[in-house]
């Protein structure tokens, strides 16, 4: 077993205290992805179970204790001798946008681990193993016969996964469904490079990456797809050379991890229909694919798949063969297609326990939210991480306004680790080989485009971004990377529209530290709004989130807003 120790730093990112830990992944574990880790920084600390935090020691009673510089250490003070989950939990950094977890493993024992390892960048061994860093205020330790998994509901409230809205680039704008290695290489460089310090991570590549024969503007029908012989799905080697010879997507994943980013792909749910025909046996199990088609709960946009009949056994057991090809691909990030409209209960529950069984964290998002009834809600909460609350959103004013009273109904929902999804932004270059139109600069005015950060960032809907991002202008960059507007995606607290007149909209946060003004009409309006019609009281300084100016603090809110334009500020 290979642990591989991607080292954590300070930070200088919205969110993060400078000096404070940025806690990226902090294991690329093959055999099981086992580990626990947890991040904190002297005297910037508060969360459940901390005792205390020194330079050289690190204690969380009662669960653990691991003292640094030890090359030894009895098993009973690093984990107590009992059974069941036993959790630990890391510090909060306090940063300029407030709380922000810095991980989260929940570890079920079934042996004790036997020693604690002094530091080093990678560490190879055949059983337990364990890697502690002084210098950054990490500790990593790796067990044989631990596995981890998704958090309790006690947990969830303290650290979640996706514990603040997910950002990062999907190929589907700008490619379609042909995107090749090179693009998606090109893509996560430049996010790297311009982006990631303003919160950007994930790179998503989009559906059929295991078709060969993939072109733009549509799907081919009956097309041969690239599985292996279990029918799992594997990236087309002529798209994504890296692939061959069965290394799947994990090559391409350490490359991204590499950059300090995040790896995710698209699926659509079900089972292959060529997997079908050749009743390939399913992986780990004592089933076949043939075992397990719902030929009536089929895509209505791609025949790629049947659906998966879950009254029998091999349906759950291809969904956990499925999750743990990615898990040991190093998938961070699963967008699953084709679920929630119609809404497949079954299949969500299916494909949420997969990803716990997987062993390692995937956030899951789900797809698409046509016709999504809020009365879904508890369920979505309990069984992903974010889900799609509309249609393809594209680079049009009417796809961008539908979703004012869809995030109006959707926001209350929305919490660390469950976040509703008002989809893709379509900005920059996009189109090149797409399923919408042709290759273009978005074709959103500069004040739409301004308009659809803003809602979605006051909302705290997740950021996707669909560009062809190396040749989109540096304005559009510019956009993407105001850390004060993004900072309201960011905040600890929820907002909610709190004013509406005629074309006229305000959303403020629950603790008045946003507030964002919208103009859905079609003509310039100047108007000005007493703060305790936003439910607020009268701040003391405002400041224009976009002009990156400070604003008059007077007893009503004066906007000047063009034609489906807006405005955000931050208030104190």
């Amino acid at each position: 077993m290979l642990l591989k120790w991607i080292r954590c730093g300070v930070s200088d990112r919205p969110g993060f205290h400078r000096g404070q830990l940025a806690w990226d992944a902090a294991e690329d574990c093959r055999e099981g992805r086992d580990g626990f880790a947890f991040g904190s920084v002297p005297g910037e600390l508060r969360g459940a179970n901390v005792d205390t935090v020194s330079d050289d020691t690190f204690e969380l009673e009662p669960e653990w204790t691991a003292r640094a510089g030890s090359a030894e250490t009895p098993p009973s003070s690093v984990l107590p001798g009992r059974r069941g989950i036993v959790t630990g939990r890391g510090g909060w950094g306090r940063g300029r946008t407030g709380d922000l977890p810095l991980f989260r493993r929940t570890l079920v024992p079934t042996e004790l681990p036997s020693r604690i390892c002094t530091a080093s960048d990678t560490l190879q061994h055949s059983g337990a193993g364990h890697r502690i860093g002084i210098g950054a205020a990490v500790i990593f330790v790796g067990f044989r016969g631990y596995r981890t998994g998704h958090a309790t509901p006690e947990e969830e409230s303290v650290t979640p996964l996706a514990a603040v809205p997910p950002m990062g680039w999907n190929s589907w704008d700008a490619f379609g469904t042909s995107v090749t290695e090179a693009e998606v290489r090109a893509a996560a460089e430049f996010m790297a490079d311009r982006m990631a310090d303003s919160g950007w991570e994930y790179v998503v590549v989009d559906i059929q990456w295991y078709e060969p024969n993939a072109r733009p503007g549509g799907y081919n029908s009956g097309t041969r797809l690239c599985l292996d012989q279990y029918g799992l799905p594997q990236p087309a080697p002529n798209r994504f050379p890296s692939a061959a010879d069965g290394a799947g997507f994990g090559p391409l994943a350490e490359y991204v991890h590499s950059l300090g980013l995040k790896f995710g792909l698209h699926i659509l749910r079900g089972v292959p229909r060529q997997a079908v025909a050749a009743n390939t046996p399913i992986k780990g199990s004592e089933h076949s694919a043939a075992q397990i088609p719902d030929r009536e709960r089929i895509s209505s946009w791609v025949d790629d798949n049947w659906g998966i009949d879950h009254s029998h056994p091999g349906g759950q057991a291809y969904y956990d063969s499925l999750m743990r090809q990615f898990a040991y691909w190093g998938v961070d990030y699963v967008k699953a297609d084709d679920m929630i409209a119609p809404y497949y209960e079954d299949e969500v529950e299916a494909l949420c326990e997969a990803v716990r069984r997987s062993g390692r964290d995937i956030v899951l998002s789900l797809s698409p939210g046509v016709n999504l009834s809020t009365g879904h809600a508890e369920h979505l909460r309990a069984h992903s991480q974010l889900w799609r609350i509309s249609a393809d959103v594209w680079d049009r004013w009417r796809d961008v306004d539908a979703q004012f009273e869809l995030l109006r109904d959707w926001a209350p929902h929305g919490g660390p680790g469950h976040w509703p999804d008002a989809d893709m932004l379509p900005l920059g270059r996009i189109g090149l080989r797409a399923e919408v139109g042709e290759p273009r600069e978005t074709r959103l005015t500069p004040d739409e485009q301004r308009t659809m950060l803003t809602l979605w960032c006051i909302a705290r809907s997740p950021l996707m971004v669909g560009a062809d991002l190396p040749h989109s202008t540096g304005e559009t960059i510019e956009s993407l990377t105001n850390d004060e507007v993004l900072a309201a995606q960011r905040h600890p607290t929820g907002a909610r529209e709190v004013w509406r007149e005629g074309r006229l909209v305000a959303w403020a946060s629950l603790d008045g530290a946003f507030a964002a003004v919208f103009n859905r009409g079609s003509d310039p309006v100047e108007t000005s709004l007493p703060w305790t019609e936003l439910g607020l009281d009268a701040p003391r300084a405002v400041r224009d989130c976009w002009s990156h100016s400070e604003v008059e603090a007077a007893a009503e809110l004066r906007v000047k807003l063009p034609a489906h334009g807006a405005a955000m500020y931050r208030l104190s």
